[in-house]
């Protein structure tokens, strides 16, 4: 059962002050913020604003994701350099410490990858994709283009005369476009590690 705690009053000191600004599930022990976020690409970060002194070291007023609060006011230690992350649930607002974890963020952000969290709903990524190749020029364009910049053509003068973008031709005189013809020969190679690369 999900519930709202009481409306807290004054500021932020202690876990129970941040505990107090968060929707409690029970059945998940989620503790769901539902003051200020922030946005980022990997979704919403919940903020909080602490007085100077809440926090040891700090003493001046600052902004903080509430999971870095609530991990130190827990008793928590954070070692220099490590953030906050969730690593229990699926709650995008949890702020819960024990369902977080501490590291580095090259570490944080591989522990979240390998959960497949940030990967998107399935549904979209395969829309995605066919939105991507319906918007591509066609593959008789693309090997117009080559045949054009393996004359000598300038990029200008193709991109002129086969209505590209800047980004587009580019791509195709770099071989990274996804009808190029090296690129379409690496793929049918099935080796992730030499995408881009020609074939030979």
């Amino acid at each position: 059962m999900t519930k709202h705690t009481t409306k807290p009053t004054g500021g932020v000191r202690t876990l129970a002050d941040l505990r107090d600004r968060c929707t409690i599930d029970d059945e998940t022990g989620c503790w769901n913020w539902r003051l200020a976020v922030a946005t980022s690409r990997g979704g919403v970060i919940p903020m909080v604003h602490l007085a100077a002194g809440v926090l040891p070291g700090v003493d001046r007023q600052s902004t903080v994701p509430a999971a870095r609060a609530a991990w130190l006011l827990s008793g928590r230690t954070l070692a220099l350099g490590h953030v906050v992350y969730r690593h229990v649930c699926e709650a995008k607002r949890c702020i819960n410490p024990k369902h977080c974890a501490a590291a580095t963020r090259p570490d944080a952000l591989a522990a979240v990858a390998a959960t497949g969290r940030n990967r998107g709903k399935p549904q979209r990524q395969v829309s995605t994709a066919l939105a991507r190749r319906c918007m591509a020029k066609p593959v008789d364009v693309v090997r117009r283009a080559e045949e054009m910049f393996a004359a000598g053509v300038m990029q200008k003068d193709v991109r002129a005369q086969l209505k590209l973008s800047q980004k587009t031709a580019a791509a195709i005189r770099e071989g990274r476009h996804m009808h190029s013809a090296g690129r379409q020969g690496v793929l049918r190679g099935a080796s992730v590690f030499t995408l881009g690369v020609s074939a030979t």
